[in-house]
């Protein structure tokens, strides 16, 4: 009847026989927010090693029209003060809601990932995100503070040092207010960013420390503290409580700690973020993302090879995750990874190109909201989950998805289908499966969909524009796609 009732919930399936992907393909789904037409053509100027390197350097892309698109997002640059004075109050601010600056965020993050050219850099935004995930939702505050840490520790730390960027986000205020540093205090210290700080953001749960290591790093921070009174003009900035510190000695994963100062905390964190545990746990969560969920004890020992070369340069970890001989072997037949819902849904817009218009991203979050995969809304300290039991139950709402996507039903989002029809060059009925196939594929769609595709087309008692907006959705709900 359709390609709907012709799949299994979420193949690939291992008897489906088809050429490994082009690792130029391969890599633009997983590089960035969806493979377009666009980024392929620069792909094949710049050629591989040449398009990593470029998006690596993403100070030197010229993103003007994604940031012309920012502008009107106004709270992104304020300071916490200065959003606590336009946007807190009882109910609202002089200048709105703190939940609608919440909505700034999001909506600005959408932008980015559809728009920008620096394409990786968003995608390693995203990475980052995760690794060290606050919740927007936990109140006014915290939601002040997701728009300053994103700005002034991700993106200035995202592709830097790992050393740079643990650091700024320890004395980040949403850090430390959301795992509780706020209240960590000599002779009752709270061991909740410790405690994370070892398991989830450097060396792991088998990363060779123990109960005693967590509380003696939580006596190193007591006193890591924040200017908390919203009518300053440093609310929210690191503040240093001297007077709540324990200023006894420690020992933390064998090394020896004097009592002192700030100092204390700040040298474990020297000290760990080039341990070797952390380079294979950063290495192995990134070969993860990008890649595989299950990266091979090669990749891994590479990817912490090439961390601790250059001490912890975030940067030469990835070449070594993106390197061509690893892109070129991973087969998403063999190794499926399925996008998750914000990847998959982003994906299939910037596919349109021009076709998609994304006239207010609200209505896209909303639905990524229904999804499971709202923006800095996942409750947990340990960040959105990348695997496929948690992503791989909701297909219904994932083929909606793609249905209301491309049939001009998502809110805030135009998609004409003489757009589509446009954006496709007009092609027969005869020539429609195999147009798709190229635009959304590469000429890469696997052979069981592309029949379904085709069966669909044949079957459909419309023609024209909407057969190509529904033949479209159909292309999105296969496996071809819904898999990176």
């Amino acid at each position: 009847m359709s390609l709907l009732s012709s799949q299994s919930p979420f193949g690939p399936q291992s008897e489906r026989r088809r050429s490994r992907r082009d690792p130029a393909y391969h890599l633009l789904n997983r590089a960035t927010w969806g493979f377009t037409q666009a980024d392929l053509v620069e792909f094949e100027q710049r050629g591989y090693a040449g398009w990593v390197s470029w998006q690596l350097d993403p100070d030197q892309i010229d993103d003007t029209v994604c940031d012309l698109m920012l502008a009107q997002y106004t709270t992104l640059p304020l300071t916490a003060h200065e959003i606590a004075m336009g946007y807190f109050g009882s109910g609202s601010g002089p200048l709105g809601t703190h939940w609608g600056m919440a909505q700034e965020l999001r909506d600005a993050r959408l932008t980015r990932a559809i728009h920008s050219k620096r394409q990786l850099f968003e995608r390693v935004i995203e990475f980052w995100t995760d690794h060290f995930n606050v919740t927007q939702d936990l109140g006014s505050w915290e939601r002040a503070f997701r728009t300053v840490a994103d700005r002034d520790v991700f993106r200035v730390h995202a592709l830097g040092n790992f050393r740079d960027l643990l650091m700024a986000n320890a004395k980040s205020a949403e850090m430390l207010r959301y795992l509780d540093n706020v209240s960590n205090e000599a002779g009752a210290p709270n061991e909740n960013y410790a405690r994370e700080l070892l398991e989830l953001h450097t060396l792991g749960v088998d990363g060779g420390y123990n109960e005693n290591d967590v509380r003696e790093l939580a006596r190193c921070f007591t006193g890591w503290n924040i200017f908390s009174v919203t009518t300053d003009a440093n609310f929210g900035d690191f503040r240093f409580k001297h007077w709540n510190h324990d200023g006894g000695s420690k020992v933390v994963l064998g090394q020896t700690i004097p009592g002192g100062g700030v100092e204390e905390a700040e040298g474990v964190i020297d000290y760990i973020a080039t341990h070797p545990s952390t380079a294979r746990f950063l290495a192995e969560k990134m070969f993860r993302f990008f890649l595989r969920y299950e990266p091979t004890t090669q990749m891994i020992d590479e990817g912490a090879a090439a961390y601790l070369s250059n001490n912890g340069e975030i940067k030469d970890l990835l070449m070594a995750v993106l390197d061509e001989k690893w892109v070129g072997q991973v087969d998403p037949l063999q190794d499926p990874k399925l996008k998750r819902p914000m990847h998959l849904a982003l994906s299939l817009v910037r596919s349109l190109g021009d076709a998609a218009s994304l006239l207010d991203p609200d209505g896209l979050d909303t639905t990524l909201k229904t999804l499971g995969h709202r923006s800095y809304n996942w409750p947990d300290p340990d960040g959105y989950p990348d695997d496929l039991d948690t992503w791989g139950a909701n297909v219904l709402p994932r083929w909606t998805l793609a249905h209301d996507i491309c049939e001009d039903a998502m809110s805030g989002l135009d998609t004409p289908s003489w757009e589509i029809s446009q954006l496709l060059g007009w092609p027969s009925d005869a020539e429609l499966a195999d147009t798709l196939n190229r635009h959304l594929f590469h000429g890469y769609m696997q052979k069981p969909d592309l029949r379904a595709l085709r069966s669909f087309i044949n079957s459909a008692p419309v023609s024209g524009a909407a057969l190509h907006a529904q033949a479209y959705a159909m292309a999105a709900c296969s496996p071809s796609f819904q898999f990176a």
